[in-house]
């Protein structure tokens, strides 16, 4: 903005700042994602730095669309899981899938946090190092018996280089 104006930030007027978050949605197009960040940054440097709230007490953040997720049909997902070379990518994709469980609790999922009587995963840290039990279907058991019968794991159910350690997805 103080490039824009060729001046001191001390130097810039509350309507220099509208006119130039105008600018940066009229003629750069940016979205109001981007332009809550900038706002957000003029608030906090005109009442912390400066010292002038005055010139952005009359901000105000636009509104932020709520957008609709991307969901992929069933017969999408399989025709997408079939289309994967190994066993192992295959069963890793599906357990995601299955039980919505995050990449990074899918690679640190092991043997022991599989209760086949409960039929549960154990996720012993999950976000924000919060533990919680997934359902696991009979359908994803079946898959991940046939994936211990050909790769053997020990510890972790995906293995990276070395069969004890965890896979790096």
């Amino acid at each position: 903005m103080c490039v824009h104006y060729n001046c001191s930030p001390k130097l810039i007027t509350e309507n220099q700042i509208h006119g130039y978050l105008f600018y940066l949605t009229k003629i750069k197009k940016h979205g109001p994602n981007k332009i809550a960040i900038a706002m957000a940054s003029y608030v906090y440097f005109y009442h912390n730095i400066v010292r002038t709230p005055e010139k952005v007490k009359r901000l105000r953040s636009p509104r932020i669309p709520d957008r609709v997720p991307f969901i992929l049909a069933p017969e999408q997902v399989f025709q997408f899981i079939e289309a994967l070379g190994k066993l192992r990518d295959k069963v890793s994709v599906q357990l995601l899938y299955s039980t919505g469980i995050r990449v990074g609790e899918c690679v640190r999922v092991r043997r022991k946090d599989i209760s086949v009587h409960r039929m549960t995963i154990r996720i012993p840290e999950g976000k924000g190092k919060k533990g919680r039990y997934v359902p696991l279907s009979p359908m994803m058991l079946s898959q991940l018996e046939s994936y211990y019968k050909e790769y053997k794991p020990k510890d972790y159910i995906f293995y990276g280089r070395g069969k004890n350690h965890k896979a790096p997805m």
